[in-house]
C-alpha cells in the first residue's frame, strides 16, 4: 500500500528555512528539502508553516487541491536519502518537537 495517507506533500521554502534556523540554534547539521519528501514546494508565503491553514491551493488556472491535513511526524526526515543513514541524533525531529507538534 501507499505509505502516506495522501500523494501529495507540500511544503514551503519559508518552512525549511525557519527548520534549518533552529536546527542551527542547536547546533545541528542544516537539512535540504527533500528529507520531507513534498511533492508540491512553494515559495513567497506569508510565513513559515503558513500551508497548515491553507484549506485549498491552486497551480495556474487549471489544477486545483484540497489541503487535507497537516502530515503526521514520522521518522523519514531524520533520514538522508543519498545515503540512507539516519540521524544519530534524531535530527530534525528532536529540533521541531520544541515547535511543531499537532
Amino acid at each position: 500500500g501507499f505509505p502516506d495517507g495522501f500523494p501529495y506533500l507540500l511544503a514551503s521554502e519559508e518552512s525549511l528555512a525557519l527548520v534549518n534556523a533552529k536546527l542551527k540554534q542547536d547546533k545541528a547539521p542544516q537539512i535540504p528539502m527533500d528529507r520531507f519528501r513534498p511533492n508540491i514546494v512553494v515559495k513567497g508565503v506569508s510565513e513559515p508553516f503558513a500551508e497548515d491553514y491553507w484549506a485549498k491551493i491552486r497551480i495556474g488556472d487549471d489544477i486545483h487541491f484540497r489541503v487535507a491535513k497537516p502530515c503526521s511526524r514520522c521518522s523519514m526526515p531524520t533520514v538522508d536519502q543519498k545515503t540512507g543513514t539516519r540521524n544519530k541524533d534524531n535530527q530534525p525531529t528532536r529540533s521541531m518537537r520544541k515547535f511543531r507538534l499537532f
